[in-house]
């Protein structure tokens, strides 16, 4: 399916004024070429277009049957939040109910990516988010993740991959440091 564009995303402003800029240009040469040349000129123009808009992502199944979408792209959690919500209907940022769902996302990026760098870590966003009237981290889905209380307020979740290992962490820059994301379908 067509993915919307969001004009609120930082992402998508950039993907979608690339776009113009390389259709404007396109359209401005096939005016100038000849007739006999336009098919295969039209052909060439959709392979660059479409090698420009690709968004890398791994879609896995865990332990419990849910399907997630991890993006290999880097977005702000809010962003992050945005993209996954327009992705399809009732999709968010993944909602983890522990450490052991992170440790199972973990071994798949582990195993999907053995050498992307030993000894290094790759983190991607989930969707809880601190509560501060109730004081507990909340899922989009609305089930509580049980994890110690951040230093600062309005933090937000990621999943840490290290090799062979994973687990839940806060953070709180989440409005200004991009990272990977996870999507997945919130039953309600």
């Amino acid at each position: 399916s067509i993915l919307p564009f969001n004009h609120s995303s930082l992402f998508f402003h950039s993907q979608y004024h690339l776009f113009l800029i390389i259709i404007q240009s396109r359209f401005h040469h096939f005016l100038h070429i000849h007739p006999s040349m336009r098919l295969l000129f039209l052909l060439s123009s959709l392979f660059v277009l479409s090698s420009s808009f690709a968004i890398p992502l791994e879609r896995f199944i865990d332990s419990k049957g849910r399907i997630l979408f991890l993006f290999k792209h880097a977005l702000t959690w809010n962003e992050a939040n945005e993209f996954c919500d327009s992705l399809l209907p009732g999709s968010k940022l993944a909602s983890l109910r522990d450490e052991t769902e992170a440790i199972d996302i973990a071994l798949h990026i582990n195993n999907q990516n053995p050498h992307y760098n030993w000894g290094g870590t790759l983190n991607y966003f989930i969707g809880a988010q601190w509560n501060n009237e109730k004081s507990e981290w909340i899922n989009p889905d609305g089930t509580r993740i049980p994890h110690p209380r951040p230093p600062c307020d309005n933090a937000v979740m990621q999943v840490e991959v290290r090799w062979q290992k994973g687990r839940l962490l806060h953070m709180c820059n989440a409005h200004i440091r991009p990272m990977y994301f996870i999507c997945s379908e919130t039953k309600s």
